[in-house]
């Protein structure tokens, strides 16, 4: 991908970190999608509630 195409996309895109815990409910969902069409993009499970740390 050439670079200017990237700084252009990063300097567009509205960036909010948190943490995963913050964001389990979202990745979850997400897992999930992803379990019931492609297992194996996600090793055929879900993660352990470890995944999202403490």
């Amino acid at each position: 991908m050439p670079l200017a195409a990237l700084e252009a996309a990063v300097r567009g895109t509205r960036l909010h970190s948190r943490s995963a815990r913050e964001a389990r409910p979202e990745l979850e969902a997400l897992y999930q999608l992803l379990a019931e069409r492609y297992p194996q993009a996600i090793g055929g499970k879900l993660p352990p509630a470890g995944f999202y740390g403490p």
